[in-house]
Formats: C-alpha cells, sequence, structure tokens
C-alpha cells in the first residue's frame, strides 16, 4: 500500500480550493441577475446615472429648511447647542455626497431606495432635535443620460409631543 505524499495532499488542496472559488464567483455573478442589489454581479455596460441630492428638515409649522452639506444645529432643551450630519451615520454607497453631482453606484432604482432606508435611519437618531417632524431628501438624477427628473423622499414622521 503507498501512502500519498504531501506533495499531493497539497496540490490537491489548491485544485479544490480553486474549484470552490470559482464555483462561488460563478454563483455570485449569476445570482445578481436576479437580484435587485447587483454588488456581485459583473455588467458589462452598468446603468450610468448620476443624482445631486439636498436634505431638507421638515419642522412642526410645515417649513422646509435645507440643510447645509447635510448639516444643522438645534439648540437642546439644557440650553447648549447639538450639531447633526448626515455624513456621521450615512458614510457608504455614495449616499454622503450630497448636494454634489454623483455617480450611482449601481442603478438610480436601487440608490433612491438605499436613501428612502437611510432617511429613516438618520430621523431615529436626531433625539435632541424638537422642531424637526421629518426629513426631506430631494434628489435630481438622469438615468443612464436621459432627461433630468426630480424626486422627493420623505422619513417616518417623528413624534414630537414628548420633547
Amino acid at each position: 500500500m503507498q501512502v500519498a505524499s504531501p506533495r499531493t495532499f497539497r496540490s490537491l488542496g489548491i485544485v479544490l480550493f480553486v474549484a470552490v472559488y470559482l464555483c462561488a464567483q460563478l454563483y455570485f455573478v449569476t445570482n445578481a441577475y436576479f437580484e435587485e442589489d447587483k454588488r456581485f454581479g459583473f455588467w458589462m455596460f452598468p446603468e450610468a446615472s448620476y443624482f445631486r441630492a439636498t436634505l431638507y428638515r421638515e419642522l412642526s409649522d410645515g417649513q422646509l429648511v435645507p440643510t447645509r452639506d447635510g448639516m444643522w444645529v438645534v439648540r437642546k432643551s439644557s440650553g447648549g447647542a447639538k450639531r447633526y450630519t448626515w455624513d456621521a451615520w450615512v458614510n457608504d454607497f455614495n449616499l454622503n455626497h450630497l448636494e454634489t453631482r454623483t455617480r450611482a453606484k449601481t442603478s438610480i432604482a436601487l440608490t433612491l431606495n438605499y436613501f428612502q432606508h437611510a432617511l429613516d435611519f438618520v430621523a431615529q437618531r436626531i433625539s435632541e432635535d424638537a422642531h424637526t417632524k421629518r426629513l426631506v431628501l430631494m434628489v435630481n438624477y438622469t438615468k443612464a443620460g436621459g432627461a433630468p427628473q426630480d424626486v422627493a423622499l420623505y422619513s417616518r414622521e417623528r413624534d414630537l409631543s414628548a420633547k
């Protein structure tokens, strides 16, 4: 009976690793075709969409107040000031580049979906802002070189009665 050499086991391990790696890559690329988020997919000609987003605060009286690059300052109940910045919470997927023309990482539909989730996420974390009823994001975009379009996204309304 002949025992396999360590070199044979090493070669077999390399072949097995390469096979598993290629199968995983093939799965991710193929599966991305059917998913909305195409992060692991390869697209020869991806959608080239651009957007510019501006963040506003909707106050309890209905007034829309623009933020400056996603930053605003409010007075705390204790009398001090509290500074909020959008990109302190949102810093991925090109969503933190407010008020600048930015290319969408994948499709504009997916980017708008992520913006909606980001709005709700940030609105839940501005606890010391007693005046902002909800956050509003105005997005101007062009989808794959088409005509410019505008869309307004709204966070869930915040309960200001406890503030």
